[in-house]
């Protein structure tokens, strides 16, 4: 049976990116560490972490051994590469986000637009539905004014 013990790690460059998003957003961006389950054995138990202050990262003290470096080169790299993961779902959650707030900024702005301004009861499908019946009855008005407009004009030609 093995043990786990985490691994803290906070990428100062994910921050720096979440915070940008967040201040176009108005997201709360807090940097919460990640934790990684590594499996505890003399190398591991051995370390400790400590926040820098400098970079808001996490650092390590080791007191391993040189036969020991393989080994945790090998975890380094697992860690860079869960990282890397992270940053990249992240920047694709904050590039949703972006979207998603966007086509529903659009879709109250079309219910405000709509002769029933009830858009507190509608959900979006209905205010898309209603948008698109209001804008043919408006296509079918402008025709029939484009109709008379013709009507008027042959009326006030034939009178000459």
């Amino acid at each position: 049976m093995s043990n786990t013990s985490p691994i803290i790690t906070t990428s100062a460059a994910s921050d720096r990116l979440a915070q940008t998003d967040a201040d176009n957003m108005n997201y709360d961006t807090t940097p919460t560490p990640s934790f990684k389950p590594q499996p505890s054995n003399s190398s591991v138990s051995s370390r400790k972490y400590y926040p820098q202050e400098n970079n808001e990262s996490w650092a390590v003290t080791n007191a391993t051994t040189p036969s020991e470096s393989n080994d945790e080169m090998q975890q380094r790299h697992m860690q860079q590469l869960f990282d890397k993961k992270r940053r990249r779902r992240e920047s694709h959650n904050a590039v949703e986000r972006r979207r998603r707030d966007n086509i529903n900024e659009r879709i109250f702005e079309l219910s405000t637009l709509l002769p029933e301004r009830d858009a507190s009861k509608n959900n979006k499908g209905t205010i898309l539905r209603k948008s698109v019946d209001h804008i043919r009855l408006l296509h079918e008005k402008v025709n029939q004014y484009q109709q008379r407009v013709q009507e008027l004009e042959t009326t006030f030609t034939s009178s000459l």
